[in-house]
This record gives structure tokens, sequence and C-alpha cells, in this order.
């Protein structure tokens, strides 16, 4: 299914490709299924709320949760709110979420039930107000008890809104990513709007991507390539399934389990399945297309992947978060 550019904003391409696809699944998440027009009422429930609390100036929206419905409703509501989504890891390190929240000047974080704990341990190191959106949660008065200074929004709070007004430009930020460390102090990564709807456009373009297709999810939300998840799939229609757990051992039996027709990993998943032989002829017969980034794809491995899923086009994909996603790609 091929896309319709609109304007360079991301958020305008989303909302068109809801308009068309509906009633159609857009989000799996533990066997729990919720269609375009579901993801975008809750998307634009958590955005009025943005709009009506957060400060014009500011243009940041963090994002802390796990990989629940409110990551996935909260990243699409930051963007509805015309800001940028900024994810928080809960596995990572505190002070470094914290960094990674002091640096984007957010003023706003939307969080997930699951990260209650973690967001108090976070609150407590910050100095400034800020306005805390609880899709998930209904009683916020604890909270409030225990941080007078912070502004706190549950679930009940929330209200549609029937016209919301997008002011994104194409030169606006969509998201800010911050780098691995690895070599040095992590480093925060702004992509824009027209840089990251042009990757989409030449993907969707390129590759033939239908609504029937069922996407898989196997990157952390703060890694660049999870945009790569979210969004060409709903741009295409399609349903983006999350798996129950990220373990390693378990991505054989999801892909199988939940009818993945497209894959997007890093080559070390693969390689792993390989060594605990799950890649067996014709394990995944249902694959149309397997994507890997982020490390080098050794030939052994693309060739016991080939022969595992028969039926998929393998890409091996590389680019550097700074370059949006990816640059290169290679098929095999």
């Amino acid at each position: 299914m091929k896309t319709n550019k609109t304007n360079n904003i991301l958020i305008k391409e989303f909302i068109s490709a809801a308009e068309r696809f509906s009633d159609c699944p857009a989000l799996e998440i533990k066997d729990i299924i919720y269609s375009y027009k579901d993801l975008y009422y809750y998307s634009n429930k958590i955005a009025s709320c943005i709009l009506s609390r957060s400060t014009e100036n500011n243009s940041m929206v963090a994002v802390l949760a796990g990989k629940s419905f409110v990551a996935y409703s909260g990243i699409l509501g930051a963007l509805l709110a015309s800001k940028a989504y900024v994810p928080l890891n809960p596995r990572f390190p505190l002070l470094r979420c914290l960094n990674m929240f002091l640096t984007s000047e957010a003023d706003t974080i939307i969080v997930g039930n699951e990260c209650i704990d973690y967001l108090e341990k976070l609150l407590a190191e910050i100095n400034k107000c800020v306005i805390v959106i609880l899709p998930d949660t209904t009683e916020v008065k604890d909270l409030e008890i225990k941080f007078p200074q912070h502004i706190f929004i549950s679930g009940d709070d929330l209200t549609f809104e029937k016209n919301i007004n997008i002011n994104t430009t194409p030169e606006s930020i969509a998201y800010l990513l911050f780098t691995s460390g690895s070599t040095g102090q992590p480093k925060g990564v702004p992509v824009s709007n027209t840089n990251v709807t042009s990757y989409l456009d030449y993907i969707t373009k390129k590759y033939e991507f239908f609504k029937s297709y069922r996407f898989s999810q196997t990157f952390d939300l703060t890694f660049d390539l999870s945009v790569n998840d979210l969004f060409v799939c709903w741009l295409s229609g399609a349903c983006l399934c999350v798996p129950d757990e990220d373990s390693l051992f378990s991505m054989s039996k999801y892909i199988k389990g939940k009818n993945i027709t497209v894959w997007f990993s890093v080559p070390s998943q693969a390689v792993l399945m390989s060594k605990m032989r799950l890649l067996k002829k014709n394990a995944f017969p249902g694959l149309r297309y397997s994507f890997f980034c982020g490390e080098p794809l050794p030939v052994k491995t693309a060739e016991a992947w080939q022969n595992a899923a028969p039926n998929s086009n393998i890409i091996n994909l590389y680019g550097p978060t700074e370059a949006t996603i990816a640059i290169s790609h290679y098929e095999w």
C-alpha cells in the first residue's frame, strides 16, 4: 500500500493513514487489538491535555513508558500537540534518564502506569515544575501529596478535542533521541519532520507494504530504529505487533504466534536464533520482508535466515542516528 505524502509533517501523515484505515488493526499488545480509530482517539485526548497545560514556547514532551499502549499513544499525542517527543527508557540508569529529560527542557512528561515507581525517583531529582500526564492511572492523590511542586493529570481528566490545530512545520523537530554514549556523554540528536518523512517516503515507495501486513516491534523506543517500526507500519495501514517480552529467546515463537510478515531487528538476534538452531528450513514461511540494521550482518547469518524465511526479501540497512534512521541498504 503506497502512502500519500502530506506536507512533510509526520503527524499529518499518520492522520491521513488513520482516516483511510480507520477500522483496521493498528496495534496489538498482549492480544489486545487497537484500531487506527482507537489509536487516534486516545492520542487526541493526550494531545488536548498537553495543549491545555504546556507552555507554547516549549517544543518537547517526554514519554516514560514500557512498550505499552500509553507509550504509542503518547508519542502520537505529543506530535498531535505540535511537540517533539523525547522517549525515556525505564531500563536506563536513573541519572541517564534525568539528564535526557533536563537536556530536552521539556515541561511535560507522559507516563505509563508500569513506570510509576521510576517516575517517583525521577521527580525527586527535578526542581522545576513538571506536568505529569498519566493516561492509564486514575488515582493521583498519593503523588500529589509526595510531590506538591508538580502537576498530575489522571486518565479520568483527559478529554477528546474535535478540532486540534497542528502548528508543526517541516523544519520542526519530530523527535529527540540520544546516542548510546559509548564514546563519551550521550548526545541529543533532534530529527526534523522533513528528514523523517523523507526517509519514510523512500522506504514505503521502495518496498511494497500492504494493510494486511503485521510488523515486528523489537527495538526500544529510545533507539531510532523504532521510528521505522512504528511509522513505516502505520503509514502503510498495517498492524504493529508488540512482543509480550523482549527476550531474545522468545523471538521465534513471537514471529510464528503473531504471524509477523515484516521483521526488523539487529543482526545479533538472528545470530543467536541461528546458534539456538531456530532457523530451520522454512521455519518462517509468512515473512515477506526481513530488515536488519545496527550491526554487521554476516553472510552466514543471512544465508541461515533466508533458509528459514524463503519467501522473504532480506535487506541490510546502515545509518547513524544523526542521518535519520538509515542512509544505505543492501538487498540479499
